[in-house]
């Protein structure tokens, strides 16, 4: 195959640039604009002579997941219209018919179906089925429970968070009436922890199975563990007996074997979707931009093609934001006989209310353009969308056991993924996909998408596990079976935490951050930052590190730049910069926050959401025993918390002038968005996340003292000699 179309680094030089303003990026726009206009305007309009014609099946649906509401007369007709017209309808009877005489039940859905919002829906009015208990849905992203949640609220014409209500982290919307519940992996996860026979449960439902994020294996295996429990007619904490859990697993691909070996045999039940063609385009040459050629295509598609919303599909938020700048400012300009654009984003760190955005209704005369991630391959229903721009790429995050280091990695998407991002075209009417990559590019993409639970840092599951008294962490009923070695790294992880005493058995300090919403790493940092009176600034700190991007960004021909930001630096680093935004803009009241942000380039929205994490951190911290203390200025003390959570995250400056990681030797470079950027730390760095590109990036980074390696990591450092 020739080379790739789409080139991360390039993507990525982009992603930290926003405007289009000065003279030097004008230049390269107008030098670009000829070629990345001329190779996707082929696309378009030459597809017969230039480009591949081919054409695929994809799924379509009329159903919306959009803002939940009591509907009443001709709305309540219209839902009920609806509903009977999904695919799912017409296989009502012999899908209940199946799940009744079945504990386990395989259905696999293609995209449009309707087994999301329905099948609950159907299980809730089989009384026989729940047993007076609830109906539990999980899904693996937060903005598809809350959408489906609202959806399934309308259509029910319930009051939302009654009869049906959800939870994701940091957010709860049920109630002692709700009978079904929307939830994210990871929050019945947690629920099992405190509850190891989920005793509120009836039915478990686990959607988008095939997705196998690793929350979504982490719980088929608990599941299955709390399936055979409660064959034996167990009690719950009432005394009351507890009837056998039903389980019903739902997937939108054909990897029914794979689920139906784990769960011993279990019937598979097919649904077919809704389908309509969807045009396939590629590239005649490898995009050398797919930021720039992606707008190209979109203004193209807005001036040529017939009405019909446009979902981009990109890496990450700060390229979203990139490109949604860059769409707007063209869009100002567009003459009057073409739609104007509307330019929505989605991504997860997004709030929900502005997530739900993507589900509201194009006016007339306007063209939506939605900018999102892979949040929107399969999770969501959008309507109106009619052509989708794939740039090819998606962020995965890979752990080096050995090394013990996260790697955030700009890859190539699975062809299981372009099909899904495909079929996002076709869930209504005919539709097109334009791939920003060249058709030869396809065969040498992987089949599907590596599980995570083989490819990601098993310390959170391993702590869990524990938590649920689950020792022998090797017999864990996994649907795949981890690397070893992965496993007992995270073993040793847990130890160097202090989470787990000599034996292996979780302490106190381990039950503390199983119970917190964080991850190990993190969590270990709030418990230490008790002990450094210095617990109210690290969880500001924490929940901001939970929002993203938190500046604005512009470039010019020195490279990227925020003025505003120098205001609020503070030469120690990021993690401290952070906590002075998270102060000032707390101090601030809430009309003149907005002010305040725009004065210093700081995104509101993030800002927002931070404070309602930490707010959210602040309530668990209490609910575990921890005291909230101030350092007031004794930065120190807060940096030493962080290491002593993140301390595998820390690197070296050697005499040539590069930073290597402590614990592997690897070399990295400090990311162009870090305040140390311009100043790099002399001696010794924490980084919170490294990023590989071009080059290794680390991102989020703070200088700190040698000693306190060992100090506060005494297990890792004490005797460790720095790698050469």
């Amino acid at each position: 195959a020739r080379a790739r179309g789409p080139r991360a680094t390039n993507g990525r030089a982009r992603e930290l640039g926003t405007t289009t303003t000065d003279g030097a990026r004008d230049v390269y726009f107008k030098s670009d604009k000829k070629r990345a206009t001329t190779n996707v305007k082929r696309a378009i309009e030459g597809a017969k002579s230039t480009m591949t014609g081919e054409r695929a099946r994809a799924d379509g649906s009329t159903s919306r997941a959009n803002a939940g509401g009591v509907p009443s007369g001709s709305k309540r007709d219209e839902i009920d219209r609806v509903r009977k017209s999904l695919p799912i309808a017409l296989a009502r009877t012999r899908l209940m018919e199946e799940i009744r005489k079945s504990e386990t039940c395989i259905i696999i859905g293609e995209t449009g179906s309707g087994k999301t919002t329905q099948i609950p829906q159907y299980v809730y009015e089989d009384e026989t089925l729940t047993n007076g208990l609830m109906i539990g849905v999980t899904q693996p992203r937060r903005v598809a429970a809350v959408s489906v949640s609202r959806r399934v609220a309308d259509e029910t014409g319930t009051e939302h968070g009654k009869l049906v209500g959800y939870a994701i982290r940091f957010e709860d919307v049920s109630s002692e009436e709700t009978r079904i519940k929307f939830l994210t992996d990871g929050m019945l996860l947690r629920e099992s922890v405190i509850d190891p026979l989920l005793s509120k449960y009836g039915v478990i439902m686990i959607d988008e199975a095939h997705e196998r994020t690793l929350q979504t294996d982490f719980l088929l295996g608990t599941i299955k563990g709390v399936q055979k429990l409660r064959r034996k007619s167990v009690e719950d904490a009432r005394g009351r007996v507890l009837p056998p859990l039903r389980v019903i697993v739902m997937s939108a691909t054909l990897e029914a074997s794979t689920f139906s070996k784990f769960f011993d045999g279990a019937p598979v039940v097919y649904s077919r979707g809704r389908t309509f063609p969807v045009d396939m385009f590629y590239t005649e040459e490898p995009e050398e931009d797919y930021l720039d050629a992606a707008m190209w295509t979109v203004l193209q598609i807005n001036k040529e093609e017939a009405p019909g919303d446009v979902l981009v599909f990109l890496t990450g938020q700060e390229e979203i934001e990139t490109l949604g700048k860059m769409l707007r400012e063209r869009a100002s300009k567009l003459p009057a006989n073409v739609p104007t654009l509307n330019v929505v984003l989605l991504f997860a760190a997004l709030p929900p209310e502005e997530q739900m955005r993507v589900f509201e209704q194009t006016p007339t005369g306007t063209r939506k353009i939605v900018l999102a991630t892979n949040i929107a391959e399969t999770s969501l229903t959008i309507n109106g969308i009619r052509y989708v721009v794939d740039s090819g790429l998606s962020k995965m995050r890979t752990y080096h056991p050995r090394s013990g280091v996260d790697e955030l990695l700009v890859s190539p998407i699975a062809q299981s993924q372009a099909q899904q991002r495909a079929g996002r075209a076709g869930r209504e009417a005919p539709g097109k996909c334009f791939r920003l990559y060249t058709e030869d590019v396809m065969p040498s993409l992987p089949k599907y998408v590596k599980p995570e639970l083989l490819r990601t840092n098993l310390s959170g599951v391993v702590l869990q596990l524990k938590a649920m008294n689950v020792d022998d962490i090797l017999s864990f009923p996994f649907i795949d079976s981890p690397p070893k070695e992965a496993l007992l790294r995270s073993l040793e992880m847990l130890y160097a935490l202090d989470a787990l005493d000599d034996e292996g058995k979780l302490n106190d300090v381990g039950r503390k951050m199983a119970r917190f919403p964080l991850e190990p790493m993190a969590a270990r940092c709030v418990i230490a930052a008790e002990k450094e009176g210095c617990t109210i600034e690290t969880l500001a700190i924490l929940a901001m590190l939970s929002t993203d991007s938190v500046f604005y960004f512009s470039r010019d021909s020195n490279g990227q730049k925020n003025v505003a930001r120098h205001k609020l630096m503070r030469k120690e680093g990021d993690h401290l910069t952070l906590l002075r935004v998270f102060n000032e803009f707390s101090a601030c009241s809430a009309k003149r926050s907005r002010d305040w942000c725009r004065e210093h380039e700081v995104n509101h929205r993030a800002m927002t959401k931070a404070a309602k994490i930490n707010e959210q951190l602040t309530r668990s911290a209490l609910t575990l025993g921890i005291k909230l203390k101030s350092c007031d200025d004794n930065f120190d003390a807060v940096l030493r918390s962080l290491v002593a959570g993140f301390f595998m995250n820390s690197a070296s400056k050697d005499m040539d002038g590069a930073y290597k990681v402590f614990t592997t030797g690897q070399k990295l470079t400090i990311h162009p968005s870090s305040v140390t950027f311009q100043s790099p730390p002399e001696t010794q760095i924490l980084f919170n996340e490294l990023v590989r590109t071009s080059k290794m990036y680390a991102r989020d980074v703070s200088s700190i003292k040698r000693s306190w390696l060992s100090e506060l990591a005494t297990k890792t450092f004490a005797k460790r000699a720095r790698p050469q």
